[in-house]
């Protein structure tokens, strides 16, 4: 076959068209035309009717089980996703209130050094003896504090 050209079509289908030319030289005595020259042009279209007309139980049970393989996996990776997902916010949750009770033992420690700077200041006629009272009062305070922080704590 000479020049074609060559088409898909949708569906799965094809069409082709060819152009056949050939030449021939004859030594015969009778008057003929020397040479001849014959030509044909040939058309062809194919479309795959029974394309999966024969497919087997067997072929069905296999795409089934691989859509079954391909769901399972999703849902596998959707639990992952969520454990780490609370895993995660648990363990801020955790961060957040260990920085909570810390910033609260360290506020009492400042309220007991105050409390002795306040002594001090007393003791030397800086301060009146009613500042002691309001530095144990705040003393007080923090230390209600840390048992709700240190429950929070636990709760994390």
């Amino acid at each position: 076959m000479g020049p074609g050209l060559r088409q898909n079509l949708p569906g799965g289908g094809s069409a082709t068209l060819g152009l056949l030319s050939t030449r021939t030289f004859t030594t015969s005595a009778q008057p003929t035309l020397n040479p001849s020259v014959t030509s044909s042009l040939g058309v062809s279209v194919t479309q795959p009717l029974l394309r999966g007309f024969l497919e087997t139980s067997a072929d069905r049970q296999i795409d089934l089980a691989r859509i079954d393989t391909d769901m399972s996996a999703s849902q596998y990776r959707q639990r992952l996703t969520s454990t780490v997902q609370q895993v995660l916010a648990q363990y801020w949750e955790l961060a957040y209130a260990i920085s909570v009770y810390e910033a609260r033992r360290q506020s009492k420690d400042l309220a007991l050094v105050q409390l002795e700077g306040a002594k001090m200041r007393v003791s030397s006629g800086l301060l009146s003896p009613i500042a002691l009272t309001a530095a144990r009062a705040e003393i007080a305070s923090r230390e209600r504090d840390i048992p709700q922080a240190e429950v929070s704590t636990i709760g994390a």
